[in-house]
C-alpha cells in the first residue's frame, strides 16, 4: 500500500493459527507432520495472472495480478484469499501472508480492478469486484492449481477488504467456511454520510488518493465521479443512498449463511462501531454463527497495528478460523459471542478489562434530560425533567474543535502548541456550541452500545443571500459529542455523531428530531461528570451545512444512554504463556515461544 495512503486508508490483516484438518469433500485429510513441531512450514511464492470475465469499461480484458504463497508439505492445506484495503495491492498484507503460509495455509491475494497492476474500474465492491472475487476463490479451490484441502477456505478483509468479505457473506460460496471482516462497513452510506452528514476529510481524501495511475488510465468507474459530484454539492443524496446500499450487506442479511466474525472499532473515525453493531444483531438474529468485538482497532484515531488488544483480538480470531475451517472444538463456538473494549476516541490505551455479553444490547437504556441555562453555552443532564429552562440557540457559524479532527487534528494542534507555545486555537464561538453537564457521579458508570438523541427543536428554512442561488442544504446540522469531564476540567473525547434535518422534513415549527450518536464504551469514573456537547458543525470532520441556520433546542430534549448491566459474561479466556487454541497434542507448550514466525503473528493497518 503506497505511502500515499497515510492515515487515509487501511487494510487490517489476520494470521491463524495451526490446527488439524479433520477431512473433507474429497476424503479424509492429515496435516503436514510439522504441524506439531517447533518450526514453521517453509513456503513458496508465485507471482501469476487470474484471467476473469468481466472486461474493464472499454471492453478490454482484465487479469488479476496475483501472488500465491504455498506451504512446503505433502498437504493438502486449507486455503485464505486476503483482500486489499483501499488503495493497497497483491503486496499488500505482506506480514500477515507469511505468517499465515507459515502456519500451513494457501494464501491467495490479488490486486483489486483498478488497482496495482490489475486494469479495470474501482466499483466499490460492485458487481464486476464481487465477480472478480469468486473466479479467485473457484481458482484457489481447485486440486489442479494448488494442493488445496477442497471447500476449506477462510477469507479476511478489512476496511475496503472488509466489504468484499461481506459481498462474500452475501454470495455464500461452499468453498468458504468462515469469514473475518474488520473495521467495514454495513450500510456504505451510513458509513460516509451518517445523518446525511458527509465525513468529509476521509471521503474526500480517499477519492483523490485513489486515482492513483500515471499512465493516463482511468482506474474509476463512472458512477463513482457521479457519486463524488453529489456528495461533494448534496444534490441527490437518495440516489446516492440507493447507489452505495447496493454496495453493502443491509438489507441482504437473510442471503448470509456462513459463519463471520465482525471486528469494529469503537473509535473509529471512518467506520464507526454503530455498523458492525446492526450487523450483528440482524445476522445473530437470522441464526447465522457470528461473533462481535468491539474496541479500538480500525481506521485513526483507533490503532493500526501491534500491542495487547491486537495479540488478544487475533487469539480469538485464530481460534475461530480453527473451529470453522479446520474442525477444531476449541469452545469458541460457545463463549460469548460479544465482547467490548472500554475505548477512549483520541489516544486510547487498551486496559484489558473487556466484557463480554450474549447479545449488542447490553443492558436497558437510560434517560437523560436536556435542560439548556444561562448563559446559552452552558446546561445540565438531568435524572429529571426541566420543563421551565429556557431554549438553547445554536446558530451556524465556523462551528467546534479542528483539533478534534481525527486524521489529522491532533497532529496540528500539536505543532501548533510546540511552534507557538499556546494551545491550537478553536473555531467556536457561544452561538456554535452548546454544552450540558450532569453532576459529578457519584459510582464508576459503564456506558456500552449506541447512545441517541431524541431533540425538541424548531427552526428555520436555511437562508442564502438576497438574490443569490438556492443552495442544496439541511434545514439545520447538529453534530453531538460525549466527554468524559474530570472534577479539574479536563475533558475527554469519548464518541460523536452527526445530524442533519432535511429542510421541509419538520421545520420550521416545534418538531422532535430522533438520532443516533456513534457507538461508545467506557467506564465514567465517580466524581466525573459525563458531558453531552452540541455544536453547528465539526470541522474539519464532518462537512457544514453551506448556508446559515439558527435551531433552538427546546426543554424535553433527551439523551438517552445504552446501559452495561447485561455485559457481565465471561470473556474468551487469556491463554496461558506458551500455548494456543487447538489439540494440545498437536501443539507442545514451548512450540509456539521458540517458533520464529511467531514474531510475524499480528494484525496491522498498513
Amino acid at each position: 500500500m503506497r505511502k500515499l495512503a497515510g492515515a487515509l486508508a487501511f487494510a487490517l490483516v489476520m494470521v491463524t493459527a495451526p490446527g488439524t484438518l479433520s477431512g473433507s469433500a474429497a476424503g479424509p485429510a492429515k496435516p503436514d507432520d510439522r504441524l506439531g513441531q517447533n518450526a514453521p512450514y517453509a513456503f513458496t511464492q508465485r507471482d501469476f495472472w487470474i484471467p476473469v470475465a468481466d472486461p474493464d469499461d472499454m471492453g478490454n480484458p482484465v487479469q488479476l495480478d496475483a501472488r500465491l504463497l504455498t506451504p512446503v508439505g505433502r498437504g493438502p492445506f486449507a486455503g485464505l484469499l486476503i483482500n486489499h484495503g483501499y488503495l493497497g495491492d497483491k503486496t499488500s498484507d505482506g506480514d500477515a501472508a507469511t505468517a499465515a503460509a507459515q502456519r500451513g495455509y494457501i494464501v491467495l491475494r490479488y490486486s483489486s480492478r483498478g488497482w496495482g497492476n490489475t486494469k479495470g474500474q474501482v466499483d466499490l465492491v460492485g458487481t464486476k469486484e464481487v465477480h472478480d472475487m469468486l473466479t479467485a476463490i473457484h481458482w484457489l479451490d481447485n486440486p489442479a492449481n494448488v494442493p488445496i484441502w477442497v471447500n476449506h477456505i477462510a477469507h479476511y478483509g478489512g476496511s475496503y477488504g472488509g466489504g468484499h468479505d461481506l459481498a462474500l457473506a452475501i454470495a455464500g460460496d461452499p468453498a468458504v467456511r468462515a469469514l473475518v471482516a474488520a473495521a467495514t462497513w454495513t450500510d456504505l452510506y451510513d458509513g460516509l454520510l451518517p445523518n446525511n452528514v458527509l465525513k468529509v476529510t476521509y471521503e474526500s481524501g480517499f477519492y483523490a488518493a485513489g486515482r492513483q495511475r500515471t499512465d493516463g488510465y482511468n482506474n474509476y468507474a463512472t458512477e463513482l465521479d457521479v457519486m463524488e459530484a453529489k456528495v461533494a454539492s448534496g444534490v441527490d443524496l437518495d440516489g446516492v443512498h440507493q447507489l452505495l446500499r447496493d454496495h453493502s450487506i443491509v438489507g441482504r442479511w437473510d442471503q448470509v449463511h456462513t459463519p463471520i466474525f465482525l471486528v469494529q472499532g469503537i473509535n473509529d473515525g471512518l467506520f464507526d462501531g454503530n455498523e458492525a453493531i446492526v450487523n450483528y444483531q440482524q445476522l445473530s438474529a437470522r441464526g447465522v454463527p457470528v461473533r462481535l468485538y468491539l474496541g479500538g482497532i480500525g481506521h485513526p484515531p483507533a490503532r493500526a497495528s501491534g500491542g495487547p488488544e491486537i495479540a488478544h483480538v487475533q487469539d480469538e480470531v485464530n481460534a475461530w478460523l480453527d473451529h470453522y475451517v479446520r474442525g477444531l472444538d476449541n469452545g469458541i463456538d460457545r463463549a460469548a459471542p460479544v465482547e467490548f473494549a472500554p475505548t477512549r476516541y483520541f489516544g486510547n490505551q487498551y486496559l484489558g478489562a473487556n466484557h463480554a455479553a450474549m447479545s449488542a444490547t447490553f443492558g436497558a437504556t437510560s434517560a437523560l434530560d436536556i435542560c439548556p441555562g444561562l448563559p446559552a453555552a452552558t446546561g445540565k443532564l438531568s435524572t429529571a425533567p426541566c420543563p421551565s429552562a429556557p431554549p438553547a440557540l445554536l446558530a451556524a457559524g465556523t462551528g467546534g474543535d479542528p483539533a478534534s479532527e481525527p486524521v489529522g487534528g491532533q497532529a496540528l494542534a500539536k505543532a501548533f502548541q510546540q511552534q507557538f507555545g499556546m494551545p491550537f486555537p478553536t473555531a467556536a464561538t457561544p452561538v456554535d456550541v452548546v454544552n450540558f453537564d450532569t453532576d459529578p457521579l457519584g459510582q464508576d458508570t459503564l456506558y456500552a452500545g449506541i447512545p441517541s438523541l431524541r431533540l425538541s427543536v424548531v427552526s428555520d428554512p436555511p437562508t442564502t443571500g438576497a438574490g443569490g442561488p438556492t443552495l442544496p442544504a439541511a434545514a439545520y446540522q447538529v453534530d453531538p459529542k460525549i466527554y468524559d469531564v474530570a472534577p479539574d476540567g479536563t475533558a475527554t473525547l469519548i464518541t460523536r455523531g452527526a445530524f442533519a434535518e432535511q429542510a421541509g422534513a419538520g421545520a420550521p415549527g416545534v418538531h422532535t428530531a430522533a438520532f443516533d450518536a456513534f457507538a461508545f464504551a467506557w467506564t465514567f469514573p465517580a466524581g466525573h461528570r459525563l458531558r453531552l456537547s452540541l455544536s453547528s458543525a465539526d470541522i474539519g470532520y464532518l462537512k457544514p451545512n453551506p448556508t446559515a441556520f439558527q435551531v433552538a433546542i427546546l426543554p424535553g430534549s433527551q439523551l438517552l444512554l445504552p446501559g452495561s448491566q447485561a455485559a457481565t459474561a465471561p470473556v474468551w479466556p487469556a491463554l496461558p504463556k506458551g500455548r494456543r487454541h487447538g489439540d494440545p497434542a498437536l501443539v507442545p507448550a514451548a512450540a509456539w515461544v521458540a517458533a520464529p514466525a511467531r514474531t510475524n503473528q499480528r494484525w496491522r493497518l498498513l
